[in-house]
């Protein structure tokens, strides 16, 4: 699929890494640092957060997919 191409091509770039790296070293910051150390988890989040967009808009999902309702076997699933 063209879909998991560009999500394992941006898994590889620059960009992503870059955030990852950032990401953990707001993670070491947090345990080495005394004072303000909320700031360096909500930090690490953010920018976790921000690393993932592009992926989280890629991946393909639709509320039907999820829904017990729409399944053929969801007599299996109660």
């Amino acid at each position: 699929m063209a879909d998991d191409r560009n999500i394992d091509r941006y898994l590889r770039s620059k960009v992503f890494r870059t955030c990852s790296w950032l990401s953990a070293a707001f993670i070491v910051t947090f345990f080495l640092a005394p004072s303000h150390r909320v700031w360096f988890i909500y930090a690490a989040a953010a920018v976790s957060f921000c690393a993932m967009l592009p992926i989280l808009r890629v991946v393909p999902y639709s509320q039907n997919r999820y829904d017990i309702s729409f399944r053929p076997d969801r007599q299996s699933l109660i």
